[in-house]
């Protein structure tokens, strides 16, 4: 059906099968596994919660993604009353989350606001005011260690709390849908971790503003 010996498709796919495997390993290869942590009882000791935005509907309504994130920052807000620094692309995203915060209980003093969070590089830049301080940062697994390798980079001194294992939630989309979702996660944050150990994140951001 398709002679591989007499195509010239063989000298490409080789070296983009190997760049394929490498990105999907890449999470295994910096893990942080002694950092991350899956469960409150195992959390690590913390001044401060940050809590990484995500989508936001026009709505008001938080995405599954977000609301997992925010779900888990009230499970270690009630562990200890350290308070939770809510970052986010804007007003809306931001806003949407702290009042969704509010309303599981957690006390508006406890709650900062940052409206630059427009991605997780932003995000880390204004943590440098609490450069002195233990935090935890809350995200998914599948971006967590990009979190703690970026904050190890900028001094701080970050563990990981796994808001997806922490905090179960019912998808109700179909297995492919699933798998979709798991590869595109993986494969696009082990190009933005790459992207960024190889010091091209600001050049790479200001060409996409730009």
């Amino acid at each position: 059906f398709f002679n591989y010996s007499n195509s010239n498709f063989m000298p490409f796919f080789i070296p983009v099968f190997f760049m394929i495997l490498f990105l999907w390993f890449t999470p295994d290869l910096f893990s942080y596994e002694d950092r991350i942590f899956v469960s409150v009882d195992a959390a690590s000791s913390y001044d401060l919660i940050v809590l990484f935005g995500a989508r936001v509907y026009s709505n008001g309504e938080l995405s599954p993604v977000v609301r997992q994130r925010a779900d888990a920052a009230c499970i270690l807000f009630m562990k200890k009353n350290a308070a939770i620094l809510v970052s986010g692309n804007g007003k809306h995203e931001v806003d949407s989350i702290s009042k969704y915060l509010v309303l599981r209980n957690i006390p508006h003093e406890f709650i900062i606001k940052d409206y630059s969070g427009c991605d997780t590089h932003d995000t880390l830049r204004t943590l440098e005011k609490y450069k002195n301080k233990k935090i935890t940062a809350v995200s998914q697994l599948f971006h967590l260690y990009r979190i703690i390798d970026m904050s190890h980079d900028h001094g701080y001194d970050v563990s990981g709390f796994a808001a997806d294992k922490a905090v179960k939630y019912e998808e109700n989309i179909s297995f492919h849908e699933k798998l979709y979702i798991r590869v595109q996660r993986r494969f696009r944050n082990a190009l933005l971790f790459w992207i960024y150990r190889m010091n091209l994140y600001d050049r790479a951001s200001s060409l996409y503003n730009g």
